[in-house]
């Protein structure tokens, strides 16, 4: 059974810290010892913005000191983008034991990196990597993954998509609207991929039961994808306003919904639409109201 939490926080406040020291504490039915944490933070500098990542494959309570000084450090300074990732995974799996396989995950050298909250399930994962091995052949700009996790793989497919589309991986040059178009056609080539009309019956439902949460970072913006059923409790993603003590909005995005631990203001939490491309950037002011209105959005299905 497989359990994956996923914390995107966007933030500028005070109340950065106590949000963060909160990801990891939330209950579970999973043992403690099979958890893995990675956060990544963006330090903005005057020629842009680049991403820092700490992690460990470990629980945060054999190294509460590290976990603690990754937050500080996280928290250090603002406006900027955090994400969070916790993840427990069965014991026989490797992905927990090899620090590279933490999310979040950056395809290359690019300008962004991905969490992924959901599965890809085969003969997907074959097909996937088949392509992907056919495309660096061609162009050595092509990331290859070099972890054991297939969301980067995944990650990676995504980069090839924006290299073929404006000849970079990066996406800090991009608009806003043209990273969520180019997310949508990604995700949309890969739910139908060419040839599975060949498939078994059981192959195309494995392939199409998947699930591509996604929350993609540059430093400066948020970009997201809700996939999954609308019915389906644990494939959600919300979003949630917070007003630190000086008054200033904070926007967050989450799988599980939380309350801050140091009894401040409660988070308002609403759903993200189902099959939508989403996205939130520093220089877009946060409302407290209408959380779900202020993202800019694209729908998968149309």
């Amino acid at each position: 059974m497989e359990r994956q939490e996923q914390l995107e926080l966007w933030h500028s406040g005070e109340t950065l810290k106590p949000a963060i020291q909160n990801f990891p504490g939330r209950p579970s039915n999973e043992p403690t010892e099979k958890a893995g944490w990675g956060l990544v933070h963006s330090v903005l500098t005057s020629g842009g913005a680049f991403l820092q990542k700490v992690s460990d494959c470990a629980p945060i309570w054999t190294n509460p000191g590290f976990f603690h000084r990754a937050v500080d450090q996280a928290a250090a300074s603002g406006p900027k983008v955090v994400v969070g990732f916790l993840r427990e995974r069965d014991a026989d799996k490797v992905e927990d034991s090899t620090l590279d396989n933490t999310h979040p995950l950056r395809p290359g050298n690019a300008d962004w990196t991905l969490s992924h909250f959901g599965d890809i399930t085969p003969p997907l994962t074959a097909a996937l990597e088949k392509e992907l091995k056919r495309l660096h052949r061609e162009d050595s700009n092509i990331p290859l993954w070099t972890t054991q996790v297939d969301s980067e793989k995944f990650a990676c497919y995504i980069a090839a998509k924006f290299y073929e589309k404006h000849g970079s991986i990066d996406i800090s040059g991009l608009p806003d609207r043209e990273v969520r178009k180019v997310l949508k056609e990604t995700i949309n080539e890969f739910r139908n991929w060419p040839g599975m009309e060949n498939w078994t019956s059981k192959q195309k439902e494995k392939a199409r039961n998947g699930t591509l949460n996604l929350i993609i970072t540059d430093g400066k913006r948020v970009f997201g994808v809700r996939d999954g059923a609308p019915t389906n409790e644990s494939r959600q993603t919300f979003i949630g306003s917070h007003a630190d003590s000086a008054g200033m909005q904070e926007a967050l995005f989450a799988t599980d919904p939380f309350q801050p631990l140091d009894g401040s203001a409660p988070i308002k939490w609403s759903r993200v639409p189902y099959h939508t491309v989403f996205s939130l950037n520093l220089d877009q002011p946060v409302k407290a109201q209408d959380e779900v209105k202020q993202l800019k959005t694209t729908s998968l299905d149309k």
